[in-house]
């Protein structure tokens, strides 16, 4: 029985797709003519031949694309990196730009705030100083105003003091004048008193006609006094002995003109008055 190795359609098949068995299953069982045989064995050398080279040009030109496509690959990843390098050292010249404008106006924000700083620290030194000026401005003023109030309650007091002064020298002379007068009515009155006779002359009428006129005129003077508030007591005093005065005498001359002892009695009454008076008015003044 024949193999099926040995049949003419397994060794075609055998040629067409793995040809060193063909040949070899075809020259040992010498399926075809021998012509044929070293046709088709020098086609399927030439194939292997082309084969052989074909797959070495292949490689080569693989090779080749693959060492340019790796050059190229390399070129393309160095011009990356150099792109990126670039664009690296752009955006770090680029960064460095903006960190040194965000410093610059850093630095200018912080000039600003020195400058705003400087000139708040100014202003209020300034104002400090103004209320410090204002202070003792106030300070001097208050001290012109009370040396100024001092000085005018010593001017005042000055003034009170001359005034009283001034009153008490014009309340001597006039007081002075008014006990010469006394002095003069008491003896008058007494010389009378000795000698009633004399009553109804006209002599008698003209000395108590002068003595009332005199008290009257030291009455006047006693009023126009300039008398400090402090004297206004005293002259108070001195004016109501002058006005008892002279409505004692004016009793006594009228009951003495009429022989009115009642009258006469009591003019000598408000004469004792008047000396009590007299006395009080010594030790106020005094």
């Amino acid at each position: 029985m024949v193999s099926f190795y040995e049949r003419t359609w397994f060794i075609i098949l055998m040629l067409i797709f793995i040809f060193p068995v063909g040949l070899y299953l075809m020259w040992k069982y010498k399926k075809f003519n021998k012509v044929v045989r070293i046709i088709i064995t020098v086609i399927c050398v030439i194939a292997l031949i082309d084969n052989i080279f074909g797959e070495s040009n292949a490689g080569n030109t693989s090779v080749k694309e693959s060492t340019t496509a790796e050059t190229e690959a390399n070129e393309s990843t160095t011009k990356k990196v150099d792109d990126s390098e670039k664009k690296n050292k752009e955006n770090s010249e680029d960064d460095k730009l903006e960190q040194e404008q965000t410093e610059k106006e850093e630095q200018k924000r912080l000039e600003e705030l020195e400058k705003d700083k400087a000139k708040a620290e100014k202003e209020e030194q300034k104002r400090l100083e103004t209320i410090e000026k204002e202070k003792k401005d106030k300070e001097r003023e208050q001290a012109e105003k009370k040396k100024a109030d001092q000085e005018k309650r010593k001017k005042e007091k000055e003034e009170i003091a001359l005034k009283e002064n001034m009153f008490d020298e014009q309340l001597e002379l006039q007081v002075q004048e008014y006990a010469k007068g006394l002095k003069l009515i008491s003896e008058f009155f007494i010389f009378v008193g000795d000698n009633p006779q004399l009553m109804n002359t006209s002599e008698y009428r003209k000395s108590t006609d002068e003595m009332i006129a005199m008290l009257n005129r030291m009455l006047t003077s006693a009023n126009n006094l300039e008398a400090p508030k402090s004297k206004q007591d005293v002259k108070k005093d001195y004016q109501d002995i002058i006005t008892t005065t002279l409505h004692a005498v004016d009793l006594f001359v009228s009951g003495g003109k009429t022989y009115d002892m009642t009258q006469m009695e009591e003019g000598a009454m408000k004469m004792q008055e008047v000396n009590e008076k007299i006395e009080s008015f010594v030790d106020k003044v005094n």
